[in-house]
């Protein structure tokens, strides 16, 4: 039998990057992809109606994180001046120490740096038109109408990832 790879993780590397950049200290993977999920949860908590559609974590030697994240919307990311950020990495910074707590460990100093960048098309984005749809649906708009002005939307000339 042949042996079932996913087609992103042929392009990790070549194409695409991966999603969290780091290596373990002393053996602690666990612990460190524990600290990665919970950066997601709270970011896609906080900011989901941005229209996340990547979020990257890069780790420094210094216990520094920087986040990339990638939204449609980075003006509701950003907020007024600057406070979303602000407060974004506020929550991460209080959910890390929450979890240090948990964990019963010295809880160390760290720096949380995030940067967002603009979904240029947004049609172009699978993740994002499927974000969209589920939306609507849970507008209670009529699910004809989404279907329907969600695939026109992503079938302009420039893209091609519906297949339709």
């Amino acid at each position: 039998m042949g042996q079932k790879i996913q087609p992103f993780k042929y392009r990790l590397g070549i194409i695409n990057n991966w999603t969290s950049r780091w290596m373990p200290k002393n053996l602690n993977f666990k612990n460190q992809l524990e600290e990665d999920l919970v950066i997601r949860k709270i970011v896609e908590e906080k900011i989901g109606p941005a229209g996340i559609v990547k979020i990257e974590i890069e780790r420094g030697t210094d216990n520094s994180f920087k986040i990339f994240i990638k939204a449609a919307r980075p003006g509701l990311v950003i907020g007024r001046g600057g406070k979303g950020i602000e407060d974004l990495s506020k929550a991460v910074e209080a959910s890390l120490n929450k979890l240090f707590a948990k964990r019963k460990t010295k809880t160390p100093k760290f720096l949380v740096r995030l940067t967002v960048e603009e979904l240029r098309r947004s049609e172009t984005s699978a993740q994002y038109v499927a974000q969209s749809l589920a939306w609507d649906m849970e507008k209670r708009l009529p699910y004809r109408r989404t279907i329907r002005s969600g695939s026109t939307r992503s079938k302009n000339p420039p893209v091609r990832t519906l297949g339709w």
